[in-house]
């Protein structure tokens, strides 16, 4: 087998599946309409334990996460079993079990060749595959799926993996878990909802933009006491909300604008600096940008609240 590139993968009995799609399907082959899965377990799946549409797997600038979709048999992370819909960090070595099936993470297996990542994915698209992976689960799950208006707030220490580095991993687990119970006090003080961690940054929700913005803020201000210095990106649009997941292109555009942050920036789409106007927010323009996978060019603000500045 000739080696063209390294990637995220799954590994089963050495053989290597990658990763290469943004969303893919775990499951297995529906013998009545003929539709494959992603990664389709269903040779070494004998004993049929694999549902057919049994779990997501998300690859988010560069981390994987792996959802349950409410299957029969579930998803378990080296041996506890995943709620549905809840979504799990994927992180090297772990054995993830789909119904009896076993496989290995690895973040940077080498991949067969002529295996091309699909990470530029246009938000056409990003709808599509959601859309085909979210049919036909589990109907209690199913039942529990709607469309709602959110601000979608990314938080991002700026320069982690320098920092550490150069730490050590004891002294930087003390330092992130103190980061975290920083950002969810002020994720609690602005009525903020976590949605998912993602390593050493926040996902989170609300239903005022205006709260949003001053959370950020404020999150910006207070990681400071730490040595930290972090990015913070916000975005208001429509989201669907499924479960315990929120998911829609609303999220993946929050989680570009937060790519264009610098350290101890706030960042904000003008969707969301049109919505609070009269706030007493104050924003600074920063231009035109382009957002990977989203198509055309957005409008970004970086915003200074009471709680404190985003520079740029």
């Amino acid at each position: 087998m000739t080696v063209t590139t390294k990637g995220p993968a799954l590994v089963h009995n050495d053989q290597v599946i990658p990763i290469w799609r943004s969303v893919s399907l775990v499951g297995r082959e529906d013998p009545s309409t003929g539709a494959i899965p992603d990664i389709d377990l269903t040779r070494p799946d004998d004993a049929r334990t694999v549902s057919r549409k049994h779990a997501r797997i998300d690859c988010r600038e560069g981390t994987v996460y792996v959802s349950d979709l409410g299957s029969t048999n579930g998803t378990y992370v080296n041996g506890q079993r995943l709620p549905a819909l809840e979504e799990h960090r994927l992180a090297a070595g772990e054995r993830v079990r789909f119904g009896r099936i076993e496989l290995v993470y690895q973040p940077d297996a080498p991949w067969p060749a002529g295996v091309t990542p699909e990470w530029e994915l246009s938000t056409a698209r990003i709808r599509a595959r959601e859309t085909m992976i979210s049919e036909r689960v589990a109907p209690e799950v199913e039942s529990r799926r709607h469309r709602a208006l959110a601000t979608v707030m990314f938080t991002d220490i700026a320069n982690s993996t320098v920092l550490a580095a150069s730490m050590g991993d004891k002294d930087w687990r003390e330092l992130l878990a103190t980061h975290h119970d920083v950002v969810r006090r002020q994720l609690a003080r602005f009525d903020g909802r976590e949605a998912r961690t993602t390593g050493d940054g926040f996902m989170a929700t609300f239903t005022s933009p205006a709260s949003a913005v001053r959370c950020g803020s404020s999150v910006i201000e207070e990681v400071k006491r730490l040595s930290i210095h972090v990015r913070v990106g916000l975005h208001t649009g429509e989201v669907e909300v499924w479960g315990g997941a929120i998911q829609g292109v609303a999220v993946h555009i929050a989680e570009r604008v937060t790519g264009k942050a610098g350290p101890d920036e706030l960042l904000v789409s003008a969707t969301l600096r049109d919505l609070v106007a009269g706030s007493g927010i104050q924003f600074s323009d920063r231009g035109y940008r382009g957002l990977r996978g989203v198509p055309g060019r957005w409008r970004l603000y970086a915003a200074t609240t009471s709680e404190g500045v985003a520079p740029g």
